[in-house]
């Protein structure tokens, strides 16, 4: 019961660092709560699960029910349910989706075979388990192996379920973290059982496929160590006055542009003004770039700030990006075109048609500077301030 205890209690932490991956761990680990039941007879065995089920639950719930109360305290739940379920339920598929990898894709993106290494880690336990038995097995290593062998199938499983939408490495990295746990003890199952040399070869040849990926972004990363975080701080070029995009106390490396056009958004406006960040057009969206209202340090004029597509992209929701824009007299914009050509491959590549917010941009702001493929805008009526020193670093629009 410690066990389940402790075990709810991580997953009601996960959940808080997100939700959907809370969900799943605590799923995947109740499915093997099931699985792994003890007693002398099938009613036995349900109510010992039972018992631990309703443990586990009890104590992730008292982990995360208290923050989500004091969330939906101060939120508004149509908006809690539009961004949890709604959305997910009605667009994510179809705008976020990504096919699995094939051979075109992985010729040039090798880390993306990683994707698979959960599959044939899956494969091997189901073989190792169909020959051993292991939950028959009197055997010690069967026996202490078994339930940790369940839990990590499991996890595995479930949480490759949780990555099937969007398939990318990076998707699946929930899923290869159990899988990798999952194929050490296999390692060690075939070692201590004496593997032949065609099951060592099997092992090799799956043991390698994360570790092609990998070893390509080694190599990438000392051909150009500007790729990694420390290489940039090392390598950091010296830039005249506001033109400089380094910043020592940031852990994390901004887009030159975005550090520019912060510093500039900052330079020009109140502290309590609030700004909007789009694109360059809103009839068809991938992302926009969120970071920038936090390299301006300003807070965002519409509630529709975090672009989704299928959302953004509707008259509706763009009539009510405007009506914010109004409301909140929204002096500054910002319009990146940076996204404008990605085109994955499902739905969130074609357009709507719909430019009603394109149309107002215009007709209300006219460009007044810009640093690469990201444009300032002011609203018309206001006085463009001049560049100043950040002439040598950005144009005027």
């Amino acid at each position: 019961m410690l066990g389940s205890a402790l075990a709810g209690l991580c997953a009601g932490a996960a959940a808080l660092f997100r939700y959907d991956g809370g969900f799943f761990i605590l799923v995947s680990h109740c499915v093997a709560i099931l699985l792994l039941a003890q007693g002398q007879s099938i009613s036995e065995r349900i109510n010992n699960a039972l018992q631990k089920v309703f443990v586990y639950g009890a104590m992730s719930a008292v982990f995360f029910l208290p923050f989500a109360a004091v969330y939906l305290g101060v939120a508004n739940f149509a908006d809690f349910y539009h961004d949890i379920i709604h959305y997910p339920l009605r667009y994510y598929s179809d705008m976020r989706s990504l096919p699995f990898p094939g051979f075109k894709i992985l010729s040039t993106n090798p880390e993306q075979l990683a994707v698979y290494f959960p599959v044939f880690v899956v494969a091997i336990a189901l073989v190792d388990m169909a020959r051993s038995r292991p939950w028959k097995n009197s055997e010690a290593l069967d026996q202490k192996q078994f339930p940790v062998l369940v839990l990590m199938l499991t996890m595995t499983v479930i949480l490759y379920y949780k990555g099937m939408v969007r398939v990318s490495t990076s998707h699946m990295f929930m899923s290869i973290i159990p899988a990798t746990v999952l194929f050490g003890i296999l390692v060690e199952r075939a070692v201590v059982k004496g593997a032949g040399k065609a099951t060592v070869a099997v092992f090799l040849i799956v043991g390698a496929i994360p570790a092609l990926g990998l070893g390509r972004e080694l190599v990438m990363d000392l051909v150009h160590p500007d790729r990694t975080f420390i290489g940039w701080v090392v390598g950091a070029p010296e830039e005249p006055g506001d033109c400089s995009t380094f910043q020592a106390s940031a852990a994390v490396r901004l887009n030159a542009d975005y550090i520019r056009t912060g510093r500039y958004i900052r330079a020009h406006s109140r502290e309590s003004e609030k700004i909007f960040v789009g694109l360059n057009r809103h009839d068809k969206i991938f992302i926009n770039p969120m970071i920038l209202y936090h390299a301006a340090d300003r807070l965002p004029g519409t509630h529709w700030h975090h672009f989704d597509p299928g959302l953004q992209t509707r008259a509706d929701i763009q009539r009510q990006v405007i009506a914010d824009l109004r409301r909140n007299r929204v002096r500054w914009v910002v319009r990146d075109s940076s996204f404008d050509d990605v085109a994955e491959p499902n739905a969130s590549a074609r357009s709507s048609g719909v430019g009603i917010l394109d149309d107002f941009l215009a007709e209300q702001y006219r460009p007044v500077a810009s640093s690469g493929k990201v444009q300032i805008w002011l609203a018309k009526g206001a006085i463009a301030p001049p560049l100043g020193e950040q002439r040598q670093c950005m144009a005027t629009a």
